[in-house]
């Protein structure tokens, strides 16, 4: 029994529910090219999730009686009421850059049967792929100056050339989100509003475009780039800019 209800309270409850689901997806995939050389590739997709669903209103409500002294909720298990917060960490080491930490935090509460608020913050980040650090590639372009062809890489941003014009060892691009609304719900009728606010800095851009003198093409030769030598122009990947986007959602239905 509820006791803080008085003579309203039932005898039994359904005070909500734990639901904890897994859900896996491996592949592995190996190949025996030669005597000599194995390929090996694989993919892992996991998933995780956890409800806490509320359970009636009885089993945890704060009846009129409690004022008296009365124990309220359910008796042995109270039930799971209205508001709900939930906390998220992630770490990760990557062997370019280091570890990066994220977390999330959210919260919703349901003021009335009908109307319910909610909020999240959580952070992020993407991490640059190998080819954005390490590639070197040419393209052939049009010089509207010279009125010829002529050469473009995209040279590594550690390279010492690189360097020389801000380049260096890429970091991460990193996000916080920011998000707070409300939800109204009557019979068939549902509508949400949500405001939104996302930035978003050390953004990835390759630079503009550098001429190539005779002392830099030794240098990208030296570290191993001998193709350097038929190159007129030269660009890399930085951390360049950030963005911010912000607005707000209506759904209804």
């Amino acid at each position: 029994m509820n006791a803080a209800l008085g003579p309203e309270t039932p005898t039994d409850f359904d005070p909500g529910l734990y639901n904890q689901e897994e859900t896996n997806f491996n592949l592995d995939l190996s190949y025996q090219a030669s005597e000599l050389a194995n390929v090996a590739g694989g993919f892992e997709q996991r998933e995780e999730r956890f409800e806490i669903g509320q359970g009636q209103d009885e089993s945890w409500k704060i009846g009129p009686y409690a004022a008296q002294g009365f124990s309220s909720s359910s008796n042995g298990f109270p039930g799971f009421n209205r508001w709900a917060v939930g906390i998220a960490g992630r770490y990760e080491n990557f062997s370019d850059f280091g570890g990066k930490a994220t977390g999330k935090v959210s919260f919703r509460f349901e003021t009335t049967d009908r109307i319910a608020l909610r909020a999240n913050a959580n952070t992020g980040f993407r991490a640059p792929t190998p080819g954005q650090q390490n590639a070197f590639n040419v393209s052939t372009v049009s010089d509207v100056d010279l009125g010829d062809l002529v050469n473009r890489g995209t040279i590594p941003s550690t390279s010492a050339v690189a360097v020389t014009k801000g380049g260096g060892q890429l970091e991460p691009e990193s996000s916080v989100s920011l998000t707070g609304g409300v939800m109204y719900e009557a019979g068939a009728f549902r509508l949400t509003a949500d405001y939104f606010r996302i930035s978003i800095s050390d953004r990835f851009a390759q630079t503009r475009t550098f001429k190539l003198t005779p002392d830099k093409v030794t240098k990208l030769v030296s570290e191993g780039v001998t193709s350097a030598a038929n190159l007129a122009e030269f660009r890399f990947f930085t951390n360049n800019f950030e963005t911010l986007t912000q607005g707000v959602d209506l759904v209804a239905s």
